[in-house]
C-alpha cells in the first residue's frame, strides 16, 4: 500500500492558557454526562517560525465545556476563547478534544487540591478560529490538530499548554 495521497502536519503555534479556578457543576445534559464548565482568564497562542500568518495574541477570556463518557473512560471539551492582538484585533478560537481520564487529568478537572500538571499523551485536539479581520482570515480556511496537557501553575491556577499543526493536503 502506498502512503501517497495522506495528509501531513505543519508545527504552526503554541499555546499556554491559565487562570482556571473555578468549576461550575451542570450535571448530567443533553451534550453528555457531568458537564462542568470552567472558564479560564489568560494565556498567550504564538506561532512557531515558518508559519504564517504570524502572530502573538493573548487569551482575553475563555471557557471549557467538559463531559465525561458513560464509561469513565475519557472526556470531552469544548472550548470556546476570545484572542486579542497587540493592535486589539479579536478572534475566536473554538476547540473540540478528546482525553483520558487518567488519574493526573481527572484530579485537574476536578480542581484537586494535590493536583499536579499532567504530561502530554493523554489528550488530542482540533482547532479553528473564527476571524472578521483580513490580517488573520487564512487562519479561517485550515484545518489545525493538537497534542495538548493539563497544567497547574504554581498558584494553583489549571491550564493547558498546546503543540498544534496545521492539517496539509497529501500529494
Amino acid at each position: 500500500m502506498s502512503l501517497e495521497g495522506f495528509p501531513t502536519l505543519q508545527p504552526a503555534f503554541t499555546i499556554k492558557s491559565g487562570g482556571a479556578t473555578e468549576r461550575f457543576r451542570i450535571g448530567n445534559s443533553s451534550v453528555g454526562g457531568g458537564l462542568v464548565a470552567i472558564p479560564f482568564y489568560n494565556g498567550v497562542i504564538e506561532s512557531v517560525p515558518n508559519f504564517t500568518p504570524k502572530f502573538k495574541f493573548t487569551i482575553s477570556n475563555g471557557i471549557d465545556y467538559v463531559t465525561v463518557d458513560e464509561d469513565g473512560k475519557h472526556g470531552r471539551f469544548n472550548v470556546k476563547a476570545v484572542l486579542t492582538d497587540d493592535e486589539g484585533r479579536n478572534l475566536v478560537l473554538s476547540i473540540d478534544a478528546i482525553t483520558e481520564l487518567h488519574p493526573d487529568v481527572v484530579a485537574i478537572i476536578e480542581g484537586t487540591p494535590d493536583a499536579k500538571s499532567a504530561p502530554f499523551g493523554y489528550c488530542v485536539e482540533q482547532l479553528k478560529f473564527w476571524v472578521g479581520d483580513e490580517v488573520y482570515k487564512p487562519l479561517e480556511s485550515m484545518y489545525f490538530v493538537s497534542s495538548q496537557r493539563f497544567t497547574v501553575a504554581e498558584d494553583g491556577t489549571a491550564g493547558a499548554e498546546l503543540r498544534v499543526s496545521r492539517v496539509v493536503s497529501g500529494i
